[in-house]
């Protein structure tokens, strides 16, 4: 069993902080998904000591755990999908990279995806997509770790790909796909984000994306009708119309949602 996953496993908190940090990451309290430190930037440049983490225990701080993305942590990286469908559509568009250390949240449909890389990428972000939130975490950010529980749910976080994290030259690829997904206009002008170029030139993979997009959303109920499917709507939080009963549609052909 890999190190990372003995860790994450760990029957307390307190025995899972320590374990993190021998492995070499830097960590933080949380409550819930916020530091509780008031500042946590020295974490950023240097890990906490096992008296640090013990302090924080005593303290009643450590009710969950923060592992600080970037240098710090072995240049550390996660790629955080927050809705049922970024987890396929990014399995599909590349393979190679979901063979990794994995976490499944305690909200239901989100994962962290963990790589080491040798050359960082900055953060980036996607919010509110077709397919969720879509961001990747690297210098100045931190993650939820395992075995801490959802704020919201209670749930805990639980190892869903027992492996060892990936290292990995870079994640500029990634990146450039979650880029693509950010609107270049307003809302009243929106467009479907433009097509990934992909380097192997392999055609066949944007289909499969839309496939599992499209799996996904027909195992939460969504029925076809011609080139759409229909049902609820996977955000109805963003409807601030007084919307009733918000629809969501996505063509199987386009992709558009």
């Amino acid at each position: 069993m890999p190190p990372i996953v003995r860790a994450a496993q760990s029957s307390t908190l307190l025995d899972a902080a320590l374990a993190y940090a021998d492995l070499g990451m830097s960590l933080i309290p949380l409550t819930g998904k916020r530091p509780a430190l008031t500042s946590w930037t020295q974490y950023q440049k240097q890990s906490a000591s096992p008296e640090d983490i013990h302090r924080w225990g005593r303290a009643g701080l450590l009710q969950n755990i923060g592992i600080v993305c970037g240098p710090v942590s072995d240049n550390l990286v996660v790629l955080d999908l927050d809705g049922a469908a970024g987890y396929p559509a990014f399995a599909a568009t590349f393979p190679h990279l979901a063979q990794t250390y994995t976490i499944a949240t305690g909200g239901g449909v989100g994962k962290h995806v963990y790589f080491r890389v040798d050359g960082l990428t900055a953060s980036v972000r996607a919010m509110a997509t077709p397919i969720g939130n879509l961001e990747l975490c690297g210098q100045g950010r931190q993650v939820v770790a395992s075995p801490s529980s959802h704020p919201e749910t209670g749930k805990p976080y639980q190892v869903e790909k027992a492996l060892d994290i990936l290292h990995i030259t870079d994640l500029e690829e990634l990146a450039a796909w979650i880029e693509t997904f950010k609107p270049r206009q307003s809302a009243a002008e929106w467009h479907p984000p433009p097509s990934f170029r992909f380097p192997a030139g392999d055609a066949s993979l944007n289909p499969r994306v839309i496939d599992a997009i499209a799996q996904t959303l027909v195992g939460q109920g969504f029925t076809q009708r011609g080139d759409w499917l229909h049902g609820s709507c996977i955000h109805p939080e963003h409807h601030q119309n007084g919307d009733r009963n918000p629809s969501f549609g996505f063509n199987l052909k386009s992709a558009y949602g």
